[in-house]
């Protein structure tokens, strides 16, 4: 579980450790991930990096995206996501967002943002 509010970590990490017994096979890790250290000069973008252990199988978002900042430092952080790739010789994390589409102007600009990433992302 990824999240760029430090304070929220031991917070999130109780409440996985409270259903982690619920869910078969589980490995959940908590980290922070600051969003700006993605969209930021070519130079610190290019030392960013994800947490350790940061490979995912299914990246889960929901309502992310509501100015032109956060669409362009959501299509930043996703391309780094997906560039971490899967479990080890696995195929790239699934991405599934959920979006409250309260701007069909944001909405559009995130899905151009994820092309220049070089995403394909598709609304369903």
């Amino acid at each position: 579980v990824l999240t760029e509010r430090a304070g929220a970590v031991d917070r999130l990490e109780a409440q996985c450790r409270a259903w982690s017994p619920n869910i078969v096979g589980s490995r959940v890790r908590i980290a922070e991930l600051d969003w700006r250290n993605f969209a930021s000069s070519d130079a610190q973008r290019d030392r960013a990096r994800m947490p350790d252990g940061g490979c995912f199988d299914v990246v889960l978002g929901a309502d992310l995206v509501w100015s032109q900042e956060t669409a362009v430092n959501f299509s930043l952080v996703l391309r780094a996501v997906i560039l971490s790739g899967g479990r080890q010789n696995g195929p790239p994390p699934t991405v599934i967002y959920g979006h409250w589409n309260r701007s069909p102007k944001w909405h559009r600009f995130f899905l151009e943002q994820c092309a220049v990433q070089g995403i394909v992302a598709t609304s369903l």
